[in-house]
């Protein structure tokens, strides 16, 4: 059963999710066509938590976005508005998401994440990811490079 107030991500959701992330990633944010053309990809799925009833541009509060291949899943993007954070918003979406990627088969979560994004990492922490690797100087913000660290999961 999804957790309170999340459902499913729907093409009708997709110009929501890319303001949100622009707004959560605004050095590299991805357009309505990326996200289109990646939920329209086989094994993509994602979940959503809209902030208000009526779901526009403006109040998407936070949404996931996966990919299965074979027995593994990969978390694409996750996003939670920064007014939502630290509130159990993120709880509640991998809450919904990862029971269900063991339905579709998956028996193990992959995800990279900024080394230096404590709360992101506290959460994942919190969900049973462990570090298995790392990528150096993947992200790039302001000129500035940062690490990633490869998370991972078994699904129980």
């Amino acid at each position: 059963m999804p957790e309170r107030g999340v459902r499913p991500i729907d093409t009708a959701d997709l110009g929501a999710a890319a303001v949100l992330h622009a707004r959560c990633f605004p050095h590299e944010p991805w357009s309505r066509p990326s996200f289109e053309q990646l939920l329209a990809s086989p094994g993509v799925c994602g979940w959503l938590a809209p902030s208000s009833e009526q779901l526009d541009e403006a109040s998407l509060a936070g949404f996931i976005l996966l990919r299965i291949a074979a027995d593994e899943a990969e978390v694409l993007t996750f996003c939670v508005a920064p007014e939502q954070r630290r509130a159990g918003l993120g709880s509640r979406l991998l809450t919904t998401a990862l029971p269900r990627l063991r339905l579709f088969g998956a028996q193990r979560v992959l995800l990279e994440v900024a080394e230096d994004n404590a709360g992101a990492l506290a959460l994942y922490r919190r969900f049973g990811f462990e570090e298995v690797g790392q990528r150096p100087n993947y992200y790039s913000r302001e000129g500035e490079r940062v690490d990633a660290l490869l998370l991972a999961c078994d699904l129980p």
